[in-house]
């Protein structure tokens, strides 16, 4: 696992929660090469949920590329 550079913030119910920046989501995937959000997560210990959505803002705002083939998000750098 990679250092996330991660920090805490409180989520909307005041517990803390990790929050990971667009640095440490680029950085693993710039690291794995093509990957799955499973990928990204295993590499930064987050849930696979949280790296799904944030690859596929990144590559809606063209920092990075994604493409979805048979249901399944592959992104790379």
């Amino acid at each position: 696992m990679i250092k996330t550079g991660a920090h805490k913030c409180p989520n909307v119910k005041g517990k803390m929660q990790a929050i990971y920046t667009d640095d440490v989501i680029i950085g693993a995937l710039k690291e794995i090469g093509e990957a799955t959000p499973s990928d990204v997560a295993k590499k930064i210990g987050c849930n696979p949920v949280i790296a799904r959505n944030k690859l596929k803002v990144l590559a809606e705002s063209g920092a990075i590329h994604g493409k979805n083939i048979a249901g399944r998000w592959i992104f790379w750098v």
